[in-house]
């Protein structure tokens, strides 16, 4: 698999497909329905939010995702540079950078950079 298929499999299984889970679930679930205390917790707090902050917490989510994908990234592109590394553990070491432009570009898309006017 290509580096870049690998960030962009990440970017479709980890973030999109996790979000529209935490989606589902937040806007889908009552408190009666949660068997889970964390969960009954997490719907109670959700549910007092005011409606035009649930994409704000969502936002926060997805970040929350992005910058733990780039971490472990990180890591294992420190880890590729080890000297008795197993020569089948050898990264490239562009994980993270890759992942985080990915990111930008994605962002960019969603949010257009303004221009100077």
């Amino acid at each position: 698999m290509r580096l870049e298929d690998f960030i962009a499999e990440l970017q479709q299984s980890v973030i999109n497909e996790n979000s529209k889970i935490y989606k589902e679930f937040f806007n889908n679930t009552t408190v009666e329905q949660a068997t889970d205390p964390y969960w009954k917790n997490a719907l109670k707090w959700f549910n007092a939010l005011p409606d035009n902050q649930h994409d704000v917490f969502f936002a926060i989510i997805q970040q929350i995702m992005v910058d733990t994908i780039s971490n472990v990234l990180g890591i294992l592109d420190d880890m590729s540079e080890c000297a008795d590394t197993d020569s089948e553990l050898l990264l490239s070491g562009d994980l993270q950078n890759l992942f985080l432009c990915e990111q930008e570009q994605l962002q960019n898309l969603v949010n257009p950079p303004m221009s100077n006017l």
